[in-house]
This record gives C-alpha cells, sequence and structure tokens, in this order.
C-alpha cells in the first residue's frame, strides 16, 4: 500500500510511471517504513550517533548511520564475501507491528520454515536485539503452522496385562524367554536350525 502511495505522490509531481509495481518501488516504501520505525524507536540513539557522544547501545552494537540515515550494526564481518545487508544489518527495535509484519512475510517467503531457519534469514538484512525470542513469539501465531504441525505427541492407552502376569501362581509355571536370531536345538538325529 505504501508504495502506490509514492507512486501517487510521484504522479502528482507529472513523473512519468509505469503501469505495475517496481521492485525499486517496494523497496523505497519498507525503506520509509523501517526509518519511520527507527525514528519513533531509537530517535535519541540517532542523535548520540549524529552529535557522536558515548551511549551504551552505540558501543555495543557499534552502530552508525548509512548515507540514507539509516541505522546499522557494524560487525566484525566486514572482510568476509557476505551481502552488504550481511555485513552491516539494519537495527530493528523488537515487539513492534511493522517488524511483525516483516517476519511474518519472511516466514511466509521461505515456506513457513522454523525459527532458526527464519532467524537466518532475518539476519542477511536486519539485526534485532533478541532475535531468536521475537521470531518465536511472532511464529507462534501462525495459523498455518498451528494447524499443520498439530499438537505434541500423546501416549497411547496401555492395554491391560494378561492375567499369566497379573494373578498369583506357583514359580516356573508360566516362563518366557527372548531371544533374537536363530536358535539351535539339537536332537537325536542331530542338530538342527530353527
Amino acid at each position: 500500500m505504501s508504495a502506490w502511495v509514492i507512486r501517487f505522490v510521484k504522479w502528482f509531481k507529472k513523473e512519468t510511471l509505469s503501469r505495475p509495481l517496481t521492485v525499486t518501488e517496494l523497496e523505497q516504501a519498507k525503506l520509509l517504513w523501517i526509518k519511520s520505525v527507527q525514528k519513533q524507536c531509537f530517535g535519541e540513539v540517532m542523535i548520540v550517533i549524529k552529535e557522536n557522544k558515548r551511549h551504551n547501545l552505540v558501543s555495543q552494537l557499534g552502530l552508525i548511520l548509512d548515507q540514507e540515515n539509516v541505522i546499522r550494526c557494524i560487525g566484525r564481518l566486514g572482510a568476509a564475501q557476505l551481502s552488504e545487508g550481511a555485513k552491516t544489518p539494519i537495527l530493528l527495535p523488537k515487539k513492534n507491528k511493522v517488524i511483525e509484519l516483516l517476519i511474518e512475510s519472511m516466514h511466509r517467503k521461505y515456506f513457513h520454515v522454523g525459527v532458526s531457519q527464519n532467524l537466518s534469514a532475518m539476519r542477511q538484512t536486519y539485526w534485532i536485539p533478541q532475535g531468536r525470542s521475537e521470531v518465536k513469539r511472532v511464529l507462534r501465531k501462525c495459523t498455518i503452522c498451528k494447524r499443520c504441525e498439530g499438537g505434541p505427541y500423546k501416549m497411547p492407552l496401555m492395554p491391560l496385562l494378561p492375567k499369566k502376569r497379573v494373578n498369583e501362581s506357583a514359580p516356573f509355571i508360566y516362563t518366557g524367554v527372548d531371544y533374537f536370531g536363530p536358535i539351535f536345538v539339537k536332537s537325536d538325529t542331530g542338530s538342527k536350525k530353527v
């Protein structure tokens, strides 16, 4: 929906537009939402980064502002042959509706994978503090996964024990042998494999 609003604004400014939405328009809309969420949740951190002051979160995660004013985390993977998003992921807050929608979208994109796979896919572009618990919280709401996975395994009801095992009797009246493999029986005519 946001991409359509951006397109309308461009149309209003008399820019020529193609008919269906393009990938760049969708990426612009996503970036607009990410900036909005970051400004709402990490506004003071943005100011601290711009003024080059000390802040606990900035030093812990190595936060910087990129050329588009998006907060990114700098890790130790700068020399790795990874995508730019994996080297410097975008910082996102937890317990936010936009982030829930982003996690759900990633969950659907990768065909309802589990928590670990979804978190791994998210970390190719984004960094969410306590991300595992956030992804788990969002995936617990997925009705398709609930319906397909079902509940936990329940043990079947055990049948009654036979009379021979529960009633009192003289020793060795009933005997049983557990064995595995062939048994060699010796008879008058010679040994025989049974």
